[in-house]
């Protein structure tokens, strides 16, 4: 006799908090524009200019000199007056879960609402002319949050190498037009030291190559994105069980999750093929929708031909094998009745030499 239970698999969505580039070093010469976009990534909220994050600034070191918009743009034109280091601290902040799970607290440890990310980041105002160099702060001015590789080595915020030296602006037509490839691949990034302290967390970088339109350079930009995968949970009947579908970003089934009351245990299936057949169709049973042992319903159709050929394959082995005994056989025979002729001949020669 067999005990059985059912499980409810309750799935609950927590609120992600936002992901915001690291912020290098910015520095602007007086009577120009400060231009920068923050860029942000967040799950449920989309990115910055989805118009669902809200941003804010704050000036740590002084006067408030500018806002940031609602898709996190910052536009200042800059003047002798603002000379100097300003400490700033950006922050974005998501919209939260309209309808969070009322076990949400208890089993997630959050309460769905609101979260942010903030980053700070120092703004130099100079009177000097000279060009931007960004050195081991990984460069300045960022062109919408992002810079070109000139080859050398240097290291951003975190101490990570990321190989930028000189920064270019290319929304300013005096440092020069460029054309730019689509971003690549979101790879992830780490740094060596992060993982021998156990403190692993994978940041995620894209690139891409722009050229100069007038001195055919080509150059590197990079850029952080997310490098989380997001994935879609369903419940639904399949198989006659009931099963938790997991679909990846563009809909397709990756896997299906189905608890099993008899055997009391989770089964996982990994679907590598979109015709994959129930697990019953393999049980040599005829059960649930099957019209035949492993066939009709769900499985396999039972009108597939029928394998005559494991008999006719049987009767060829054996008369091929009938065959093969008697060319044997007749080979041996034939031996045996050459050596008895040789024999009788010998024995003729020596009555005859007498």
């Amino acid at each position: 006799m067999q005990n059985s239970s059912l499980i409810n698999i309750t799935v609950i969505e927590i609120n992600n908090a936002p992901v915001m580039e690291v912020i290098s070093t910015q520095t602007v010469v007086t009577g120009n524009v400060f231009y920068k976009q923050i860029r942000v990534n967040d799950t449920e909220s989309g990115n910055e200019t989805s118009n669902n994050l809200t941003f804010n600034i704050s000036f740590n070191s002084g006067t408030h000199l500018f806002n940031i918009s609602s898709l996190g743009v910052i536009n200042f034109t800059t003047n002798s007056s603002f000379i100097g280091n300003h400490n700033i601290t950006v922050c974005a902040i998501d919209s939260g879960i309209s309808n969070p799970n009322a076990n949400i607290s208890s089993v997630c440890g959050q309460d769905g609402g609101n979260l942010s990310a903030c980053r700070n980041f120092i703004l130099t105002i100079s009177s000097s002319s000279a060009t931007s160099n960004g050195g081991n702060n990984g460069g300045g001015g960022g062109g919408g949050g992002s810079g070109f590789a000139s080859g050398k080595n240097g290291t951003d915020d975190n101490g990570d190498n990321v190989g930028v030296d000189i920064v270019i602006d290319n929304r300013r037509e005096e440092n020069g037009n460029y054309n730019c490839d689509g971003w690549g691949d979101c790879n992830a990034v780490y740094n060596l030291s992060d993982i021998i302290d156990n403190n692993i967390y994978f940041k995620g970088q894209q690139k891409r190559e722009c050229i100069n339109v007038v001195t055919k350079v080509v150059l590197e930009e990079r850029k952080i994105c997310d490098t989380k995968v997001n994935v879609i949970l369903r419940t639904k009947e399949d198989c006659y069980q009931n099963t938790l579908q997991v679909f990846d970003k563009n809909n397709e089934l990756v896997s299906r999750l189905s608890f099993d009351n008899s055997l009391k245990k989770l089964n996982i299936q990994f679907l590598l093929d979109k015709n994959i057949y129930c697990p019953y169709c393999y049980d040599k049973k005829q059960n649930y929708d099957e019209t035949g042992i492993d066939c009709g319903g769900n499985c396999p159709s039972c009108n597939r031909p029928v394998k005559v050929y494991s008999e006719t394959w049987k009767i060829l082995v054996f008369m091929g094998s009938v065959v093969v005994l008697l060319l044997i056989n007749g080979i041996s025979l034939s031996i045996v009745r050459h050596y008895l002729l040789r024999k009788e001949l010998k024995n003729v020669t020596r009555i005859i030499n007498r």
